[in-house]
């Protein structure tokens, strides 16, 4: 069996994903750890900017005037985005298991490299596959 890959995600993974998770798996055994933070901890300015960049300036005011979910529904928006995500995976390597991760998703995705003795941490956001090579 090869060394397990890890992907770290915020949002659903979908078809566009597996496509490219396909290509980094390439017909190996690897397993895949698909890690989903329970809270995005977002970053209000960030999102501001970048709704103003995409020309929706209510939806800028509209969120920056709106509150933060609590927990409970983080949690569920995350339990619901690993469910997607494993099933959009499903049947690649040798296998798909994944978890929610509590705290700082960096550090969880760090710890659980180490953990698992993983030769690739991949993170995925909006389509876009990034790769890195665990040395």
């Amino acid at each position: 069996m090869n060394d397990p890959i890890v992907i770290l995600t915020e949002e659903p993974l979908g078809a566009d994903d597996r496509v490219n998770i396909e290509r980094l798996v390439d017909g190996a055994d690897s397993r895949l750890l698909v890690l989903v933070p329970a809270n995005t901890e977002r970053h209000l300015l960030v999102d501001f900017l970048e709704n103003l960049s995409m020309l929706d300036v209510a939806k800028a005011f509209r969120d920056l005037a709106g509150r933060n979910p609590d927990a409970a529904e983080e949690r569920a928006h995350a339990d619901e985005t690993l469910a997607s995500s494993l099933a959009a995976l499903a049947g690649l390597g040798a296998g798909v298991t994944g978890q929610i991760l509590e705290g700082r998703a960096v550090d969880g995705l760090v710890a659980t490299v180490r953990e698992t003795g993983a030769a690739q941490a991949v993170g995925a956001s909006q389509h876009l596959v990034l790769r890195r090579e665990v040395v």
